[in-house]
């Protein structure tokens, strides 16, 4: 889970395994323990938190058609129904926002303002384009010291050894290629029937980039 979260930062990891209320970002993305009716366990402090706390209530998340995202925590007031607001805030704002809101992200899944010029969200430039390019299939592979002593000098040498290869452009294989995540479909145009799946040569998720 936390590997597919990093491969795919914007996400709201909501959860209700916990009798608190907890809002935490990490890696591009929030946890978000919703809390309970009924009853209440203690939370301990955590710095990265943007909120924690133990009480009985529930949270709300609130989704807008310009990639506005909010969410509302909510406790109850005593031994009474009645709630009352403990805690709001913006966890993606819209690429619409001006000025930009400090410290929080745009919502990566609706990059451009809806109904506005493109190039509102900040784009990288390309970087130029190489038909080939050498390099080694996995440089973290490279034996150490005692793994050469004693399996031998070519332990793995393959991994490290820089070759050609060619590059792929997106923007022409196959008549367009749209990546949709690491490891995730590549959609071709709808005129296609394949679906190729590329994967990375990094097998240790311990040691992903």
């Amino acid at each position: 889970m936390l590997n597919t979260l990093k491969d795919h930062p914007g996400a709201v990891y909501a959860a209700a395994h916990d009798f608190s209320l907890q809002l935490t970002q990490a890696e591009g993305s929030y946890h978000l323990v919703s809390g309970s009716f009924v009853e209440k366990q203690h939370v301990g402090a955590n710095a990265q938190s943007q909120f924690n706390e133990s009480a009985e209530g529930f949270s709300k998340l609130d989704y807008f058609a310009d990639g506005t995202v909010k969410t509302t925590f909510y406790t109850f007031n005593g031994a009474s129904v009645a709630v009352k607001e403990a805690y709001a805030a913006t966890l993606f704002q819209s690429a619409c926002q001006q000025p930009r809101l400090p410290n929080v992200p745009v919502n990566s899944f609706i990059p451009e303002c809806p109904g506005g010029p493109a190039g509102v969200a900040e784009t990288k430039p390309d970087a130029p384009f190489q038909p080939t390019q050498t390099l080694a299939a996995g440089k973290q592979y490279a034996g150490t010291r005692s793994s050469r002593f004693w399996l031998g000098d070519l332990y793995r040498t393959s991994w490290t050894q820089p070759v050609p290869v060619p590059t792929l452009n997106l923007a022409t294989e196959k008549g367009g290629l749209r990546p949709f995540g690491r490891g995730a479909d590549a959609r071709l145009p709808p005129s296609s029937s394949l679906r190729p799946i590329p994967r990375s040569t990094c097998f240790a998720p311990s040691i992903r980039t």
